[in-house]
């Protein structure tokens, strides 16, 4: 006699299954050893390469290649003026405003790039539980994504977008460090604070023995911590040109302009 299915594996039938992404062309890239590499481009524009850097670090010269470039630029999503996606975002941010304690956009857009393809706005939940919030703000678009926590839609425009919670004001600096970027910024970051022993991310700065939380109020606070000056949001996409990271240094930031 068969027994009866558990509600744990009724409730994981329920959940849809993961589209696989279809490769879209397959490139080859010489090496500097002269070694050749068959770079895959999905259908969403995503590059995947099968070198011991990508592997490791997600990144690898490879996918700088100029046709490689060219094949990811022609199927990922398509950016927009910084004005254009600007505005939807502060739309979207003031219709959720009254749930919520905290709102802020994050990502490329707090950054002011020139073109922009998606929008990331963070939130703390207020006198509306996360899921309200969520719930909500799908109602703003077609949703793509159907978990508890995380809402992301693609709205009238063809503009993507994506609601992230932060579980707690304690945390709030530290989840705009993580959503603002960019990703090479936030991996320097993680690197100084991992040979402290620490463990950096939207969650704070913590303690990787004790998980005691040392900072994440504010990003001064975070950055503080790691010995580092604040850096503005429209500075980070050229970090390493700003010398900010420099083991054991304060660096006095040069205002933008010739050579810098």
């Amino acid at each position: 006699m068969k027994r009866p299915p558990s509600s744990y594996s009724l409730k994981r039938r329920k959940q849809p299954k993961r589209k696989r992404l279809r490769v879209a062309e397959t490139i080859p890239v010489v090496g500097t050893a002269g070694n050749v590499y068959e770079v895959v481009v999905l259908e969403n524009g995503k590059v995947r390469c099968p070198c011991k850097g990508f592997r490791y670090r997600s990144e690898c010269r490879h996918l700088l290649d100029p046709e490689v470039r060219d094949a990811s630029s022609s199927r990922g999503p398509t950016k927009r003026p910084y004005g254009e996606v600007a505005a939807l975002a502060t739309w979207l941010a003031g219709a959720i405003l009254p749930c919520c304690r905290k709102v802020k956009i994050m990502g490329s857009l707090r950054r002011q790039r020139p073109m922009v393809k998606d929008i990331d706005i963070v939130f703390v939940p207020g006198v509306a539980s996360t899921q309200q919030v969520v719930n909500l703000f799908r109602t703003f678009g077609r949703p793509v994504h159907h978990g508890d926590s995380m809402g992301a839609i693609v709205t009238p425009a063809g503009i993507a977008a994506q609601l992230w919670p932060v579980e707690a004001e304690e945390v709030w600096g530290a989840a705009q460090l993580h959503f603002t970027g960019p990703r090479d910024y936030n991996i320097s970051l993680r690197i100084r604070a991992n040979r402290r022993g620490w463990k950096l991310s939207q969650h704070g700065l913590v303690e990787r023995a004790s998980e005691r939380l040392i900072a994440g109020k504010t990003e001064e606070e975070v950055l503080a911590a790691l010995d580092l000056p604040w850096l503005p949001p429209t500075l980070r996409d050229d970090h390493r040109r700003a010398k900010v990271l420099r083991v054991g240094r304060r660096t006095r930031l040069r205002p933008p302009g010739k050579g810098f």
